[in-house]
């Protein structure tokens, strides 16, 4: 559902353009995540946070809970909208309008 969007709302080129930056993040990022976590020996994201201290902690828990929460808020509305749709077709006469 993402893919097509991200490709036909900035067109076809710079869509493209953006999906492979985004792709060359993700893979600086990971490097990273794994140099760091060779060199600290922590291999999950709050023992490494605790090294940084409260205030990074506290950060990375909040940064934690809106992405599970804005995970969360996505699929509900995702269902909703496809499951609605579904018994519209499979059942036309049983949804009130």
């Amino acid at each position: 559902m993402g893919l097509p969007f991200a490709i036909s709302a900035p067109g076809v080129g710079i869509g493209f353009a953006l999906i492979l930056l985004a792709g060359l993040m993700n893979y600086i990022t990971m490097i990273l995540l794994i140099k760091s976590s060779d060199e600290s020996g922590y291999f999950d994201y709050f023992d490494m946070s605790k090294k940084m201290g409260k205030k990074f902690t506290l950060f990375v828990k909040i940064v934690f809970f809106l992405n599970n929460m804005g995970m969360t808020v996505g699929y509900t509305k995702l269902v909703n909208v496809y499951l609605t749709k579904t018994v519209v077709v499979l059942f036309p006469n049983t949804l009130p309008d």
